[in-house]
């Protein structure tokens, strides 16, 4: 009976990633998708900028066009929705996916602004 109860107390406190490797190749690779990530978003601002003020900043700011409003704010959902997916996908639990959310938008975020 003791081994079962044992058993049971050890199954509560087992670590999720018992398999080290798995959790630094989860997050490896979630760090270098954030990267990755970060420099196609942040190529597609230089495009972007580079089409509406091919001069630079000056004022007052050249207004974005309305469709281009709309396809610019699906970009950036689109980008949050990417990286949810890769925590969901690097996470076993719901904390985990949270957890693996959070370091890809810290990463993502960071590498962006570089």
């Amino acid at each position: 009976m003791e081994g079962k109860r044992q058993e049971a107390r050890d199954k509560k406190t087992r670590m999720p990633y018992p398999d080290q490797d798995r959790f630094a190749g989860a997050l490896f690779w979630t760090c270098l998708f954030a990267i990755a990530f970060a420099f196609v978003e942040s190529s597609v601002v230089v495009y972007l900028r580079a089409i509406y003020y091919p001069d630079g900043f000056t004022f007052p700011l050249r207004l974005i066009e309305q469709e281009h409003l709309f396809v610019e704010i699906l970009r950036e959902a689109a980008t949050i929705i990417m990286l949810v997916a890769v925590g969901f996908l690097a996470g076993r639990t719901g904390w985990q996916r949270f957890g693996f959310f959070l370091i890809c938008f810290g990463v993502w975020d960071i590498f962006y602004y570089v």
